[in-house]
């Protein structure tokens, strides 16, 4: 190795390994940035304590004050085609994304920043936050923050793919055990169960 080499690799800093990992998932009537999003929820999972955490973002939005944004956030004809196919219990959740308040869209963005700061000691606690993937489900969050001008709690860099963690330990998730009570395609309990996967990865990669 170089001596110019070995100087980058010393001002390098370690990683710092995280404390508490934060999950987020959100259910949607779109792909894409900029989706309408009719439920997200933003869990936290102490890794020293091996425990959830409280408090938690387990939120549903609602769905008309988005299509009021200019632009409108989107709706695909086809992503709600998909969601008539899903359980009765998927399904009935709609409901709970029905109201017309343009308020409640800010206040839910405010509490999903003030549950990542409590979770993470206003971000000074290490973390990760995961999703699956986070070029969707975190990127939609962050849109949606911007456009009620609010700003994104956590830094870009903390940022993590749970598809590439489970790709890497070679875990395929459908051989994870769920939750108890798991109803798919709600986002708690997606939140829920990707916990579950990261904890099982890690473990099957320490084992290596």
């Amino acid at each position: 190795m170089s001596e110019l080499s070995m100087e980058a690799v010393e001002k390098y800093p370690d990683p710092i390994q995280p404390e508490v990992i934060l999950m987020l998932d959100i259910e949607s009537l779109a792909l894409g940035p900029r989706p309408v999003i009719t439920q997200a929820a933003l869990l936290g999972y102490d890794l020293n304590e091996d425990e959830l955490l409280d408090p938690r973002h387990v939120q549903y939005y609602p769905v008309d004050p988005q299509q009021m944004i200019i632009p409108p956030r989107r709706i695909m004809a086809t992503t709600i085609a998909w969601w008539m196919k899903q359980s009765d219990e998927a399904r009935e959740n709609f409901e709970l994304s029905t109201s017309n308040d343009f308020q409640d869209l800010p206040a839910l963005g405010r509490n999903l920043i003030s549950v990542f700061n409590q979770l993470t000691n206003n971000g000074t606690r290490p973390y990760e936050l995961y999703a699956r993937g986070p070029q969707f489900d975190v990127v939609a969050i962050e849109t949606l923050l911007e456009e009620l001008n609010l700003e994104k709690p956590w830094k870009h860099d903390s940022v993590r793919d749970l598809r590439t963690l489970l790709a890497l330990a070679g875990v395929n998730p459908k051989n994870v055990v769920k939750p108890a009570g798991f109803i798919p395609h709600i986002a708690y309990w997606d939140a829920r169960w990707q916990i579950n996967q990261y904890l099982h990865a890690k473990r099957v990669l320490s084992g290596r």
